[in-house]
C-alpha cells in the first residue's frame, strides 16, 4: 500500500546516498574519506530516514534544526545582494545541527 511505498521510497535514497558516496571514494581512492554526512531538506524530519542513512553509512548523519538551508543560504545571498545584509554579518549564523549517531543496538535493518 501507500506505506510500503513510502517506506521504498525512503529507502531508496538511502542507497542512493551509499553508492554515490562508493563511486566518489573510487574516484578519489588516496583521499581521506569523510567522517560525516550532513543533510538538509524535507527529508530529515524522518527520524527512520536518517538513522537508516547512518547505519548504511556507518557515519553519523547531521541534520540542521532549520531543514531548509539551501533556502535559508538562498534568503542570505538575496539580503546580499539588496544590501540588508553585508558580507561577513553574521547575522544568520550557522545553523545548529544534530546528529544521528549509528546506533549499534537498535540498527535500522529493512
Amino acid at each position: 500500500g501507500p506505506a510500503e511505498l513510502a517506506h521504498a521510497a525512503l529507502e531508496s535514497v538511502c542507497y542512493q546516498t551509499y553508492d554515490l558516496r562508493e563511486a566518489m571514494r573510487a574516484d578519489w581512492p588516496g583521499e581521506k574519506a569523510a567522517n560525516v554526512l550532513r543533510v538538509d531538506g524535507g527529508m530529515t524530519a524522518s527520524d527512520w530516514t536518517m538513522q537508516r542513512l547512518a547505519d548504511l553509512l556507518d557515519a553519523p548523519v547531521d541534520r540542521p534544526v532549520i531543514q531548509e538551508t539551501t533556502a535559508l543560504g538562498a534568503a542570505y545571498l538575496a539580503g546580499l545582494q539588496a544590501g540588508v545584509v553585508g558580507r561577513g554579518d553574521r547575522q544568520l549564523g550557522d545553523p545548529p545541527v544534530e546528529a544521528v549517531e549509528v546506533d549499534a543496538e537498535r540498527p535500522c535493518r529493512p
